[in-house]
């Protein structure tokens, strides 16, 4: 079934962090930011609802909302710095973590979100191994 375009009324339309977050951002604070976005999402949501009567008109939304961009690089960002900030000097510094996705297309996109984050602050401490994706041949 073909996704269609949900008619959001310009107060509930997701709002665009009006900077990227830098070296001075805290976690917090990217933990504050990605809440308003999960609100403007739930908003999204019941404007998507209310059009088509029920929960069906949710869904396109939501994942529409879930593998934006945007989003992915601020859930990568509190990935990363939780990371750097509470698991990494556990087992004397070789801990491991791992994301887990709800599909292929998800991981591959959280996986360059997090190389992105790494790179962009110079972090020499940590790094994100990961595997080829190849397609299935069907």
């Amino acid at each position: 079934m073909p996704l269609r375009q949900a008619t959001v009324p310009p107060s509930t339309r997701c709002a665009r962090p009006s900077r990227k977050a830098s070296s001075s951002t805290s976690p917090q604070k990217l933990l504050h930011d990605l809440q308003g976005v999960l609100q403007d999402r739930r908003r999204v949501e019941e404007v998507a609802a209310e059009e088509d009567g029920g929960a069906q008109g949710a869904a396109a939304p939501q994942e529409v909302v879930k593998l934006h961009p945007t989003m992915i690089q601020e859930k990568a960002a509190i990935i990363v710095e939780h990371f750097r900030e509470h698991t990494a000097k556990e087992l004397g510094g070789r801990a491991k973590a791992m994301v887990v996705t709800d599909s292929r297309a998800a991981a591959v996109r959280y996986k360059r979100a997090v190389d992105h984050h790494i790179k962009e602050h110079k972090y020499q401490d940590i790094h994100c191994p990961s595997g080829v994706l190849r397609r299935d041949r069907r």
